[in-house]
């Protein structure tokens, strides 16, 4: 049996870019900080 691996291309122009960096960004900040997180407040303060 054959496994296939098959990569499939996003467009590559700054403005796509910049429009999905900005979409990201907003996602993760918009998702907030979660109890679970503050186990970085200690090992990096």
């Amino acid at each position: 049996m054959k496994a296939y691996e098959f990569l499939i291309g996003e467009p590559t122009d700054a403005h796509y870019e910049e429009e999905a960096w900005a979409r990201l960004t907003a996602e993760q900040f918009l998702a907030g900080y979660n109890d679970t997180d503050a186990i970085y407040d200690t090992l990096f303060l």
